[in-house]
């Protein structure tokens, strides 16, 4: 989805509940859309454009997007951060594959065969799908053999 259609999407999502689509939730939805991995807050706000923004009201802006489906929240590995990614509203998957690493807690999103996700999705018609995985990351894997 291109940003011009997210914004139309946003303003209308928003609007329905009495929200407005403000800067700083229009930056949010441009930087999850800028990546294929979610993020957390304190990456979002390292990214471009949130100078001196409160971590707070970042959180409370991805609540409200997270509230009428822009923006998902993927909690952390054993209390690590939430990572954040765009919500079912805001794309056209019928479902979401993450790794979550059990070591540095990172949450990466996974390419699954299409044939696999249709399958798993089938099992819950209408439904949006999220499939976590939790086990050592690729990167720790390999510091960890090199370590060996």
């Amino acid at each position: 989805m291109n940003t011009t259609d997210l914004d139309a999407l946003a303003i209308s999502r928003l609007a329905s509940v009495g929200q407005r689509y403000t800067t700083c939730r229009r930056r949010i939805m441009h930087i999850l859309t800028a990546t294929s991995d979610p993020m957390t807050i304190p990456l979002i706000l390292a990214s471009a454009g949130f100078g001196g923004l409160a971590q707070s009201s970042v959180y409370r802006n991805l609540a409200v997007l997270e509230r009428v489906g822009l923006v998902q929240q993927i909690p952390g590995h054993h209390g690590g951060h939430a990572y954040f990614t765009l919500g079912p509203a805001a794309t056209t998957s019928t479902g979401d594959a993450f790794l979550r690493c059990t070591r540095c807690t990172t949450i990466t999103s996974l390419a699954l065969p299409a044939a696999t996700l249709e399958a798993i999705t089938a099992a819950a018609p209408g439904q949006v799908v999220t499939i976590s995985i939790d086990q050592v990351c690729p990167t720790c894997a390999t510091t960890e053999a090199a370590a060996s």
